[in-house]
């Protein structure tokens, strides 16, 4: 099916324009995780730690009811993973998931481009054009960084979340959403500053109650596993046949902080594929404090094999159990 999309711009000299194209919906689609070539599933969202699943129970519980949410998580945990998730598990399944990222727009281009405006609304508009809230239809809409989504914008949608019904900017007539309305944010809304401002705007997004996604140093039982699943990733991206990880390099991955959470774990893993040849030795991580890791390996070597026994799976191992799906 083709549709009319807003393209929404800032030009040279400082002044928004707005233009429309005719395309085909299916290219409407985002981008998924990390290049992943389907629509992701529950077993997309890797771990075994008790932290993940507690957010898999808490997903199957809210996926199928029609209330907004909110995701709560550092950069780099995988909001939109999972908000690509409930979608699939939700009644708006057979809908578009878009998403819209609210720190990449200028107040007045984000208000456009969430709630399309009318003919005229700026010179030289001769058509109106819809809005993501509208081309998301029967589907549902992610608003990530809601943190940023300034008040009148936030008023707006408010009265959308309260209504189910919106007008484009310049419009009078209202006319009914029917979409499920999801916003992630990297802090916690609930105990800051910008929490007040967007107090109301929280209470509407699933009772205040936000989906927490744990960050990856909460997780360590799932960084081995992680990083073979990475390393799979990267051997087929770049057409290496990297084996595995030496134990020290391992004990290296699973000290580390990962202020990155996932999207540092994985280029670490990519960058250290390019540099290895069967196995990846701690010196090819490119982890910062390097004397400091250094420690760990020399703690692991003194008691690792007393401390963890867990067996290791191969590359070859990882592929034939499906861990190595291209994302």
């Amino acid at each position: 099916m083709s549709v009319f999309v807003s393209s929404v711009h800032e030009g040279g000299n400082g002044e928004m324009v707005i233009g429309m194209k005719l395309v085909n919906s299916d290219s409407m689609a985002p981008k998924l995780w990390w290049g992943m070539s389907h629509q992701p599933r529950d077993l997309d969202l890797i771990g075994k730690s008790a932290p993940m699943r507690a957010l898999r129970r808490l997903m199957h519980s809210y996926a199928p009811y029609d209330v907004p949410l909110l995701l709560e998580g550092e950069e780099g945990t995988g909001k939109r993973l999972v908000a690509q998730i409930i979608h699939g598990l939700s009644p708006y399944r057979t809908g578009s998931f878009i998403a819209v990222d609210c720190s990449a727009l200028s107040d007045m281009m984000l208000a456009v481009e969430l709630f399309g405006c009318e003919a005229g609304f700026c010179s030289g508009l001769a058509q109106s054009l819809p809005g993501k809230l509208e081309l998301a239809w029967g589907g549902s809409l992610l608003l990530e960084r809601i943190e940023l989504m300034p008040n009148w914008v936030q008023g707006r949608l408010l009265r959308v979340l309260k209504t189910k019904s919106m007008e484009r900017l310049g419009g009078i007539k209202p006319f009914s959403v029917y979409v499920r309305i999801m916003a992630a944010t990297t802090g916690c809304l609930s105990r800051t500053t910008a929490g007040e401002r967007h107090k109301d705007l929280m209470n509407c997004l699933s009772g205040g109650i936000p989906l927490r996604i744990p960050p990856l140093r909460e997780r360590r039982g799932d960084i081995s596993l992680l990083s073979y699943h990475f390393l799979a990733m990267a051997n087929g991206e770049l057409g290496k046949q990297v084996e595995g990880f030496s134990p020290a390099a391992r004990a290296a991955l699973e000290a580390y902080s990962w202020p990155g959470n996932l999207r540092e774990l994985y280029g670490v893993v990519q960058s250290a594929v390019l540099a290895a040849d069967r196995r990846i030795r701690p010196e090819q991580l490119p982890l910062p404090n390097p004397a400091r890791q250094a420690s760990h390996v020399r703690n692991w070597h003194r008691n690792g094999l007393k401390r963890d026994r867990t067996p290791v799976p191969s590359a070859s191992q990882t592929r034939a159990e499906g861990y190595g799906q291209r994302h």
